[in-house]
């Protein structure tokens, strides 16, 4: 009997060892251990060939192996089965990471196998007290120096997106992100990027709930009813009707992902003049998710632009507001954890 014991605290190691010797230039792998873990799924959130990808890896006496597949540089972040953020990884296909890490430390032991990874967590541990610390002034001079040095590494465009803190820095940050070259840009970080820095979300826009109301096909009330789902998500289109074939792969990909657990609710928004047409053309589309018109919404919720959207969890409470697609439909898959 020990002896069985003793093979079947074998196995994780061995399947691990056989994932990571077995990998291509068509994947990547993230492979190591996390002191203080244990044994638990974790949660797994990347963008990847067109899509966000959600995934679960289990994590046995806290030794983990996480699988998948991008083509282009994506950013991988890596949460506990309670939520807790882990750890973020730079990887695209052919990239293999090994590292060592410590349940709530952003500072990794030891990290290898991928430039992108290792240099974004050198520069994490190397800035790691004015992180927690939360020192604005400081740790945006860190990230502006970086990509004054770096205009050609991905690293960049993580560190501008997540550490620069762009309130009433929106000029400094829309400078920063012009000096990054297209190939170092990450598109689900740094697409839209611009045009979220000349609106701040919650100095105008009121917590989602059921005072907010839409007319639906056959004047039906629609309600936005936040807390019946994980994650809400207002896509607030054109009024020309026109539309725009790369929001709508994200939001079919995500009505897919999420069709049956029920946890994501869409609904896009139009303000037409003449909502007898927009009726009929509605009536004729296939989309898979609610259509609605109000007059006048644009200037009610003070939009920018369009199109526009809105995420809000399940109190109601703004999680994202902005023009990025990627980026929203990013806060929906974390929200659905």
């Amino acid at each position: 009997m020990k002896v069985l014991r003793g093979i079947a605290w074998l196995v994780p190691t061995l399947l691990a060892v056989l994932l990571w010797n077995c990998g291509g230039a068509d994947s990547f792998r993230i492979m190591g251990e996390i002191d203080g873990l244990g044994t638990q799924n974790l949660q797994v959130v990347y963008y990847g060939d067109g899509a966000f990808r959600s995934m679960r890896s289990t994590a046995v006496d806290g030794k983990f192996s996480i699988e998948g597949s991008s083509r282009d540089y994506t950013v991988v972040d890596v949460f506990t089965s309670t939520r807790s953020h882990i750890a973020s990884f730079i990887v695209k296909n052919g990239d293999h990471v090994e590292c060592a890490l410590e349940l709530n430390n952003p500072v990794p032991k030891k990290i290898k196998g991928g430039d992108a990874a290792v240099e974004l967590m050198r520069w994490i541990g190397e800035n790691e007290r004015m992180i927690s610390s939360g020192q604005t002034e400081q740790l945006n001079a860190a990230v502006a120096d970086f990509i004054g040095k770096n205009s050609d590494n991905v690293v960049s465009s993580v560190l501008l997106t997540r550490y620069f803190d762009a309130r009433g820095r929106e000029q400094e940050a829309d400078s920063l992100l012009r000096s990054i070259s297209q190939r170092a840009r990450i598109t689900s970080l740094t697409e839209g990027y611009r045009d979220g820095l000349v609106y701040n979300a919650d100095s105008v826009l009121p917590t989602l709930g059921d005072s907010l109301w839409f007319v639906g096909v056959d004047r039906k009330i629609v309600y936005a009813a936040p807390q019946s789902r994980r994650a809400t998500l207002l896509y607030f289109s054109n009024p020309s009707g026109a539309r725009v074939g790369s929001n709508d792969k994200l939001l079919h990909n995500l009505i897919n992902e999420h069709k049956t657990d029920g946890k994501v609710s869409v609904i896009e928004i139009n303000d037409v003049d003449n909502a007898d047409d927009w009726e009929q053309t509605v009536k004729k589309d296939s989309l898979p998710w609610e259509r609605v018109w109000h007059p006048g919404v644009s200037s009610t919720l003070a939009l920018p632009s369009r199109p526009w959207v809105i995420v809000a969890d399940s109190l109601g409470r703004i999680r994202y507001n902005g023009a990025d697609f990627f980026g929203a439909v990013g806060k929906v898959s974390e929200l659905c954890l």
